[in-house]
């Protein structure tokens, strides 16, 4: 089976194996109660915040673009790396579609991961 991210870089990359939305995808803090979220549906920065009229707490989520990354100071290298970790983190714990993510990009995953750690 042929890897359909085979051909991808950068943030396309990281989309491609981003793993599902829930649980696993990767949450990156930002501070002022705010994370970044990579998922199979796109790049978010979601907020949080207390209203005082209301006994819960309010989730608002905007989708960003690649540019908007940069904003961030973040690194490609650390969201590709982070994307990877919880992509086999979903495949471990009983995502299929992160599992067979994993099965056909899995070349591509270890080459990647291997950068990872060696770069640490």
């Amino acid at each position: 089976m042929k890897c359909s991210c085979d051909d991808k870089s950068k943030i396309d990359l990281v989309l491609c194996l981003a793993p599902p939305a829930g649980e696993y995808e990767v949450q990156i803090d930002l501070g002022s109660n705010k994370k970044l979220i990579i998922n199979t549906d796109g790049i978010f920065v979601r907020s949080f915040s207390l209203d005082d009229f209301l006994p819960f707490m309010q989730t608002r989520q905007v989708k960003i673009k690649e540019k908007d990354i940069d904003l961030f100071k973040l690194s490609m290298k650390d969201l590709l790396c982070r994307t990877i970790d919880s992509l086999i983190d979903a495949s471990n714990h009983g995502s299929i579609y992160a599992k067979e993510k994993v099965e056909r990009c899995s070349e591509l995953i270890d080459e990647l991961s291997k950068y990872c750690k060696d770069s640490k």
